[in-house]
């Protein structure tokens, strides 16, 4: 909730209450505080749904490290060294957990991800069909329900390159992906 609000809000402290006002009486005071929910994200990041995924794998195994609840939360790396080099990659402790993170570290985090998974395709597109593809038409977004996985990747801006259904378009992608970024996608369906 916390990352959420300080993505999409502004917050200002108004008063303190203090703790004689509760019943039963707890320990501590309270804080009120104001919050202007924002338009768009504070962050620039591209992939809100991606981001929340990484933040929700983060927090799903409290005292574990951000490697261990990414590895079985994301469901897209195949190994802890995978996850580890990329934390590297971005000069984030492998020891660190999730609730130790900043939210620019978690849009790191997610953006790396993202990146990697977008030029793959990119290149996946220029090797498989000859053709290159603007970085905007590779959309990535939340696995619905019913299916497996974290993300898809919308196969349709590809079907007129590839000249085949969107299973075999997907397929082959997918195929290309496991190969050339192993690091991020592991499996597909």
């Amino acid at each position: 909730l916390s990352i959420a609000i300080g993505v999409f809000s502004n917050t200002e402290y108004v008063t303190t209450v203090p703790h004689t006002c509760f019943l039963p009486e707890p320990n501590v005071d309270s804080a009120v505080i104001k919050i202007d929910i924002l338009d768009k994200p504070k962050l620039e990041m591209t992939n809100v749904d991606l981001f929340f995924k990484v933040v929700r794998a983060a927090f799903s195994q409290r005292r574990k490290t951000l490697v261990n609840t990414l590895y079985s939360g994301m469901n897209i790396f195949e190994s802890k060294a995978q996850i580890e080099e990329l934390l590297d990659s971005l000069g984030i402790e492998k020891t660190i957990r999730g609730e130790a993170l900043s939210i620019s570290e978690f849009e790191k985090i997610s953006m790396e991800i993202e990146n990697k998974i977008v030029a793959a395709v990119m290149a996946g597109i220029q090797e498989l069909y000859g053709q290159q593809v603007p970085e905007k038409m590779v959309q990535l977004q939340e696995t619905r329900p019913e299916f497996e996985g974290q993300l898809t990747l919308v196969v349709f801006p590809f079907l007129k390159m590839s000249r085949k259904k969107p299973e075999d378009t997907a397929q082959e992608i997918g195929q290309y992906l496991i190969a050339q970024v192993p690091e991020v996608i592991s499996k597909f369906n």
